[in-house]
């Protein structure tokens, strides 16, 4: 393939990744919950130290819908360590009738959380079940309804904030690529595929260690979360990119990194990623590296 078919095929999975990542998001969860179909075998969550973060988390799947053309909608029910949650439904694609509700407020236990209860400000109050993996949809009184329940599962775990942002980890395993190794474009939340850097070889480490380096990959005034989800210290990370990319240039006021997507084609990794430069202008860029036995080196940029 082209050098320049590949860049153009990376702009525009990067152009697809941001559009798409709302939807894609909710899809994910779409498939019949197992925890609807095994409802008196539900392995039920027991409250550690703090609870909030244990249940931190997005949940999302398809709930029933009398009024939908589809009699279904896509729910995802995001709960926050601090206790706020936002639960939003929309149609599948393809209904005729749009819906697009979202409910915020706070989360709160019940029973020693056998419970949670959604308290929203201009909304009903709603109930869930929580269990390992997901969230059970209960009716308007607390109680499971008489037919099958239908449950929310899992899809990213929150494991803290940077500055403002919630940082999520899909809790999909990295199984091939492309790997969207990062993403700050959407919303003000950060995601990180922490599985991806888990299975990653040094010399793919380092491709990941360069943009750590060169941007502001989710930083606050204490911490970075890209680097924090590899496992190192920033340190370690400067010297694994100087190790295969030579000295980096230092920079006082680092661009903020939006999105970072690798692909691989063979022996070479493709990287797309967005930046917001000082006058925040967005910048779409692309790097080829390739990797030869132990070493690994950048062979293009546009």
């Amino acid at each position: 393939m082209a050098l320049s078919d590949t860049f153009a095929n990376i702009r525009s999975m990067m152009k697809r990744t941001v559009a798409t990542f709302v939807v894609a998001a909710l899809l994910a969860g779409c498939n019949t919950s197992d925890y609807a179909k095994k409802n008196n075998t539900d392995e039920a969550y027991w409250p550690g130290e703090n609870p909030y973060a244990e249940l931190a988390g997005v949940y999302v799947d398809t709930m029933p819908c009398a009024d939908c053309k589809s009699l279904r909608l896509l729910v995802e029910l995001t709960l926050n360590p601090d206790s706020t949650f936002v639960l939003k439904e929309r149609n599948l694609p393809g209904d005729e009738k749009m819906r697009n509700q979202v409910m915020s407020g706070v989360f709160s236990p019940v029973d020693d959380w056998k419970k949670i209860k959604l308290t929203s400000s201009d909304q009903p109050v709603k109930y869930y079940t929580p269990v390992t993996g997901a969230m059970i949809a209960l009716d308007a009184n607390g109680n499971r309804p008489d037919t099958a329940a239908s449950s929310l599962k899992l899809k990213d775990r929150i494991v803290g904030r940077s500055g403002k942002a919630f940082v999520h980890y899909p809790v999909k395993s990295f199984q091939h690529y492309p790997a969207q190794v990062f993403m700050n474009a959407t919303s003000n939340d950060i995601s990180i595929d922490k599985s991806y850097l888990e299975a990653a070889t040094e010399q793919e480490l380092a491709i990941v260690a360069y943009y750590i380096v060169k941007y502001n990959a989710g930083c606050d005034e204490t911490s970075c979360a890209l680097q924090a989800a590899t496992g190192k210290t920033m340190s370690e990370l400067n010297d694994l990119a100087v190790k295969y990319f030579g000295s980096t240039e230092p920079q006082s006021e680092k661009p903020k990194l939006s999105m970072l997507l690798i692909a691989k084609q063979n022996q070479v990794l493709h990287a797309g990623y967005t930046i917001a430069d000082k006058q925040r202008k967005i910048v779409h860029g692309s790097d080829e590296f390739e990797i030869t036995g132990s070493g690994v080196k950048l062979i293009a940029s546009k």
